[in-house]
Protein backbone atom coordinates (compact mmCIF):
# COMPACT_ATOMS: atom_id res chain seq x y z
CA UNK A 1 0.00 0.00 0.00
CA UNK A 2 2.62 2.76 0.73
CA UNK A 3 4.29 1.84 -2.28
CA UNK A 4 1.01 2.87 -4.58
CA UNK A 5 0.10 5.82 -2.82
CA UNK A 6 0.02 9.04 -5.05
CA UNK A 7 1.92 12.64 -3.74
CA UNK A 8 -1.77 13.68 -3.35
CA UNK A 9 -2.68 10.77 -0.90
CA UNK A 10 -4.88 8.93 -3.25
CA UNK A 11 -4.88 5.73 -4.66
CA UNK A 12 -5.47 5.25 -8.37
CA UNK A 13 -4.96 2.63 -11.33
CA UNK A 14 -2.70 2.56 -14.33
CA UNK A 15 -3.37 3.19 -17.53
CA UNK A 16 -1.42 3.62 -20.62
CA UNK A 17 1.44 3.67 -18.23
CA UNK A 18 -0.32 6.49 -16.69
CA UNK A 19 -1.60 6.38 -12.57
CA UNK A 20 -4.79 7.51 -12.75
CA UNK A 21 -5.92 8.52 -9.14
CA UNK A 22 -9.85 8.01 -7.83
CA UNK A 23 -11.79 8.20 -5.25
CA UNK A 24 -12.95 4.42 -5.88
CA UNK A 25 -9.72 2.97 -5.94
CA UNK A 26 -8.56 5.24 -2.65
CA UNK A 27 -11.68 4.14 -1.11
CA UNK A 28 -10.80 0.44 -1.71
CA UNK A 29 -7.79 1.23 -0.06
CA UNK A 30 -9.00 2.62 3.10
CA UNK A 31 -11.34 -0.47 3.78
CA UNK A 32 -8.53 -2.65 3.45
CA UNK A 33 -6.14 -0.32 5.59
CA UNK A 34 -9.30 -0.24 8.20
CA UNK A 35 -9.41 -4.03 8.49
CA UNK A 36 -6.58 -3.79 10.61
CA UNK A 37 -5.26 -2.10 13.71
CA UNK A 38 -2.47 -2.18 12.96
CA UNK A 39 -3.04 -0.27 9.57
CA UNK A 40 -6.14 1.56 10.45
CA UNK A 41 -3.63 4.56 11.38
CA UNK A 42 -2.95 5.06 7.80
CA UNK A 43 -6.14 5.86 6.56
CA UNK A 44 -6.20 8.94 7.88
CA UNK A 45 -2.47 9.43 8.46
CA UNK A 46 0.49 9.34 6.41
CA UNK A 47 3.05 6.90 5.12
CA UNK A 48 5.73 10.06 3.81
CA UNK A 49 6.37 13.16 4.38
CA UNK A 50 5.64 13.69 0.35
CA UNK A 51 1.97 12.91 0.90
CA UNK A 52 0.08 16.54 0.65
CA UNK A 53 -3.15 14.44 2.37
CA UNK A 54 -3.86 11.41 4.00
CA UNK A 55 -6.21 8.74 2.32
CA UNK A 56 -9.57 9.85 4.01
CA UNK A 57 -8.93 13.35 3.19
CA UNK A 58 -7.83 12.71 -0.52
CA UNK A 59 -10.98 10.59 -1.02
CA UNK A 60 -13.30 13.23 0.67
CA UNK A 61 -11.72 15.75 -1.95
CA UNK A 62 -13.57 13.99 -4.52
CA UNK A 63 -16.89 14.53 -3.01
CA UNK A 64 -18.82 17.45 -4.65
CA UNK A 65 -20.63 19.75 -2.64
CA UNK A 66 -24.09 18.08 -3.67
CA UNK A 67 -22.43 14.75 -2.69
CA UNK A 68 -21.83 13.61 -5.86
CA UNK A 69 -18.50 12.19 -6.54
CA UNK A 70 -15.95 13.70 -9.15
CA UNK A 71 -14.99 11.69 -11.91
CA UNK A 72 -17.29 8.51 -11.51
CA UNK A 73 -18.57 6.30 -14.30
CA UNK A 74 -21.71 5.55 -11.82
CA UNK A 75 -22.52 7.80 -9.05
CA UNK A 76 -24.18 4.96 -7.22
CA UNK A 77 -21.22 2.79 -7.14
CA UNK A 78 -19.04 5.95 -6.57
CA UNK A 79 -21.11 7.18 -3.30
CA UNK A 80 -21.32 3.75 -2.19
CA UNK A 81 -17.84 3.07 -2.37
CA UNK A 82 -16.95 6.28 -0.57
CA UNK A 83 -19.52 5.89 2.30
CA UNK A 84 -18.09 2.34 2.34
CA UNK A 85 -14.70 3.42 3.57
CA UNK A 86 -16.55 6.11 5.74
CA UNK A 87 -17.95 3.43 7.63
CA UNK A 88 -15.17 1.18 7.47
CA UNK A 89 -12.99 3.80 9.12
CA UNK A 90 -15.23 4.82 12.03
CA UNK A 91 -16.11 1.08 12.87
CA UNK A 92 -12.26 0.16 12.79
CA UNK A 93 -12.12 3.41 15.21
CA UNK A 94 -14.48 1.45 17.75
CA UNK A 95 -12.22 -1.84 17.04
CA UNK A 96 -15.24 -3.51 14.95
CA UNK A 97 -15.40 -3.91 11.15
CA UNK A 98 -17.85 -3.65 8.64
CA UNK A 99 -17.24 -7.19 7.52
CA UNK A 100 -17.44 -10.80 9.37
CA UNK A 101 -15.43 -13.69 7.90
CA UNK A 102 -15.98 -16.67 9.22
Amino acid sequence: MKSNINASGAYGYVFNGKTVANANSTAEAIIALSSKRATVKYANGYFTTKQAASPLRAMLGYVNKTGSIKGATSQLIGVGQVNLATAAYRQALKGHSVYTVK
